[in-house]
């Protein structure tokens, strides 16, 4: 069973709260304003919480997970980009959920590489793994997962490449790194990288 709104929600706040930040600003919707609290930058978030799980503890390539999550995601075209989306997905498991902190720019060229990018609303699937491994499953066959995701002697075919979020996951470290470097245009920067594709 899915873990509620309210739960992803509080620790949503906790995990800002404990990296330094605060809330200023959160709308209905899951947008969020934070602050960071030693230099006052403030920057946008969406939380995208993953709406079905399936808590399956085998993939279908035969490996052990945690879960296999469902989102859908709203891809604003022609308007603003919050600076990071946060997907919240479910470790059935430890039964809380896991996050995936990646900035705008980077999910739209993950986007892109699958052809998704001219989408407004993108279904995803994530399979969550103990070994702190999450992949994006979406457009992989059962074949295919079967080739990159099952785990061999020096890993998986998929490591490194574009279905891997692993770097991103529970990585609230990566927030702090790209604020420092992030610019205030970080929506035209991915209007632009849309219109040159």
């Amino acid at each position: 069973m899915p873990l509620s709104t309210n739960t992803v929600k509080t620790a949503t706040h906790q995990a800002i709260i404990e990296n330094g930040y605060t809330i200023t600003f959160e709308g209905t919707d899951g947008y969020y304003l934070i602050k960071n609290n030693k230099d006052f930058r403030t920057i946008s978030i969406q939380l995208v919480i993953s709406n079905s799980v399936d808590i399956n503890r085998q993939s279908p390539e035969g490996n052990e997970i945690y879960s296999m999550n469902y989102l859908h995601l709203h891809v604003p075209i022609g308007e603003p980009y919050p600076d990071f989306y946060v997907l919240a997905l479910e470790n059935a498991v430890a039964d809380r959920p896991e996050f995936i902190i990646i900035p705008s720019i980077t999910l739209n060229e993950k986007l892109f590489e699958m052809g998704l990018i001219w989408k407004r609303n993108v279904a995803l699937s994530f399979l969550l793994y103990p070994d702190g491994k999450v992949f994006d499953i979406t457009n992989i066959s059962g074949e295919g997962r079967w080739y990159l995701l099952r785990k061999g002697i020096g890993g998986r075919m998929a490591d490194g490449s574009q279905y891997d979020y692993s770097e991103w996951l529970d990585n609230w470290t990566g927030l702090k790194r790209s604020l420092s470097t992030l610019q205030s245009n970080t929506a035209k920067d991915i209007q632009a990288f849309r219109f040159s594709c």
